[in-house]
């Protein structure tokens, strides 16, 4: 999909995006600074999203809805979206439960300048949520809006800040809806997670003060990642990285979006 949107109407069954290159030119007024997103599922079952390049979303990145269930968004590299409206680069909403969020590169990020919403039982591992930038209404790289999270698994995460006074994670609001109980982080597995700010030394103290009574984060640490060059693109890790040592995977974002020769046909300049 080049220059656009793709949403799949519900219900959807056993459908994959793969390897797909998109993005939404400030030129079209139907994808850009409005509330849509790049590639989106509604109401979908065992369904994919994998290997793709997406940029310059005005909303979301990806974004499954309408009580999706047991779907994968997998390997995807979403980057530079700077739309006013742009919300979580990979979203969960209305009621998901079973998704597998594994592997993804969400980076250089406007708007509300936030990683991951999800609203319910989903997991969360192996991504790198790195260099948000947000404009207003900052809420978190990671959010739990509302919605029962537990069960869910966050493990071997890399936040990457490099503003002061950003927020690792949004929960625990007050009250949920329609008298639910409100989404906690305690209520997960979360840990073997690494948090960085370039700015901010003590970033991740107050959460590991807070949440690590309660058995989250207790292996997690705070150590600069030594990735290799994020700003080209490249999120491999240097030597002696401690990523490795919580069991952190290293990403290519070269695997992501078109291949060869496609890409240098399609994408003019080529994104890396």
């Amino acid at each position: 999909m080049f220059g656009g949107s793709s949403v799949w109407p519900m219900p959807c069954r056993h459908l994959s995006a793969r390897g797909l290159w998109c993005e939404a030119s400030v030129l079209l007024a139907e994808c850009f600074d409005k509330p849509t997103a790049l590639v989106r599922f509604r109401g979908a079952e065992h369904c994919a999203v994998e290997d793709c390049e997406l940029t310059n979303s005005g909303h979301t990145a990806i974004r499954l809805d309408l009580h999706c269930r047991e779907n994968r968004v997998r390997g995807n590299y979403c980057h530079d979206c700077s739309g006013r409206y742009m919300n979580a680069v990979i979203r969960c909403d209305d009621d998901q439960h079973g998704t597998l969020m594994e592997g993804n590169i969400c980076c250089r990020t406007g708007g509300n300048g936030e990683g991951f919403i999800s609203k319910g039982d989903n997991d969360i591992i192996n991504n790198v949520v790195a260099d948000l930038r947000p404009a207003h209404r900052h809420r978190g790289y990671i959010l739990f809006p509302y919605g029962s999270v537990r069960g869910s698994t966050i493990k071997h995460n890399i936040l990457y800040s490099r503003r002061k006074g950003q927020i690792l994670y949004y929960h625990s609001r007050p009250a949920g809806r329609h008298g639910e109980p409100p989404p906690r982080l305690s209520d997960t597995q979360t840990d073997h997670n690494l948090y960085f700010c370039s700015e901010d030394a003590d970033w991740a103290k107050s959460h590991f003060d807070t949440q690590r009574p309660l058995g989250i984060d207790r292996s997690s640490l705070s150590a600069d990642p030594l990735l290799v060059d994020p700003d080209a693109g490249d999120f491999r890790f240097r030597p002696n990285s401690p990523a490795a040592a919580l069991g952190i995977r290293p990403l290519d974002a070269g695997k992501a979006g078109l291949e060869s020769p496609y890409r240098q046909r399609f994408c003019d300049p080529p994104q890396r």
